[in-house]
């Protein structure tokens, strides 16, 4: 009897003990489970959530491999012993009778190696001249020379922007998205912030000028029967609360008399940007971000931007975006020097009021 009492308190001591033991292990276990077979789902939590992503992460874990290593600690290649040196070998004497080796040629017989050779009565002999090369005759073309191709990322500014450029300017920004863009992008709350977002670093590159959203809102317009000045006139009158520029979104189709958008372009004189742009989706941009090269163009107006429509200029041939849409364009968005002058010489000024603006459509 008293074996079986101590069997039965050992049983309940491992229940007591155990259970809770193998309920963290198991809980455990599902967890890397759950995180193995969804990762993708858990880095896309961590991002939205938290703001990491996966090379953020790597970035930082392998940031500083030389910190985590202790005081008078050796890398693996510090401690691996060296190799000893190959032992040198004297070349064999060379045996009696053989010939010395021809002497190196020294740099007088290096000069004279192309000379003809000399006969036993100390005269050259007389060597064949080689025949001149065929003439080439240029062919004259009217064709211009091709541009230099354009810069993947932004160029360094002259040095009388630079202090420009080193300015930091934040633009709030108000989109409008009416029933068609709607219709286009399910999630356009969503849509609106990555366009916002990817304008925004784009012209934080090239000019130092971030886009702060600040309001999404709906845009209650006909889906059909309006034109584009009907559309920019409507946002002309919208309210921008908060906002420096108004911007309004449509999937609807492009406009002819007006190309894919309409900006507020101020005139040369004016102490005011523009403040209201309308951007068309245009069929053959990236079907993720359709409006990102018409919003790119529209926004260049704003602040002062002009076309690039002469098909023989280099800012039109090298794909500037304020060229059209048929243009070449690069891999990155590029924008010629000449627009890039005017946009940096303005980018501080203030944003213009209503009625203080022209139209200039792209």
């Amino acid at each position: 009897m008293p074996t079986l009492r101590r069997v039965g308190a050992l049983v309940r001591l491992l229940l007591v003990l155990g259970t809770p033991l193998a309920v963290v292990c198991a809980i455990f276990g599902w967890g890397l489970a759950v995180g193995a077979t969804h990762r993708d789902d858990v880095l896309h939590w961590e991002e939205r959530l938290l703001g990491w992503t996966p090379e953020q992460i790597v970035e930082e874990e392998g940031a500083h491999p030389e910190a985590e290593r202790p005081p008078g600690a050796k890398t693996a290649r510090e401690q691996a012993p060296a190799e000893p040196a190959a032992p040198t070998q004297d070349a064999p004497a060379a045996p009696a009778g053989t010939p010395p080796p021809p002497p190196t040629a020294s740099g007088d017989d290096e000069v004279n190696r192309g000379a003809p050779p000399e006969s036993s009565d100390g005269a050259r002999n007389p060597t064949v001249p080689a025949p001149p090369p065929p003439a080439v005759t240029p062919v004259e073309t009217n064709d211009r020379a091709a541009p230099s191709p354009a810069p993947t990322a932004a160029e360094a500014a002259a040095p009388d922007l630079e202090a420009k450029l080193a300015l930091p300017v934040v633009v709030r920004v108000r989109v409008f998205v009416d029933e068609t863009t709607r219709a286009a992008h399910p999630d356009w709350i969503d849509y609106v912030q990555r366009l916002v977002a990817a304008a925004s670093s784009i012209y934080g590159e090239h000019f130092g000028i971030r886009f702060d959203l600040v309001g999404v809102d709906l845009w209650p317009v006909p889906a059909d029967g309006a034109s584009a000045r009907d559309l920019f006139a409507d946002l002309e009158a919208r309210p921008r609360e908060a906002a420096d520029i108004v911007v309004g979104l449509t999937d609807r189709p492009l406009d002819g008399g007006h190309g894919a958008g309409l900006g507020a372009a101020p005139a040369p004189d004016s102490p005011f940007n523009g403040a209201v742009a309308l951007v068309f989706a245009h069929p053959r941009s990236d079907p993720k971000l359709p409006h990102l090269p018409v919003l790119l163009h529209e926004l260049g107006h704003l602040f002062g931007a002009e076309d690039a429509t002469d098909p023989q200029s280099d800012a039109y041939r090298a794909g500037s975006w304020m060229a059209p849409l048929d243009a070449p364009r690069p891999s990155r968005p590029w924008i010629d020097p000449m627009n890039r002058r005017r946009i940096l010489e303005r980018k501080d000024r203030p944003f213009a009021p209503r009625r203080h603006r022209k139209d200039s459509s792209r």
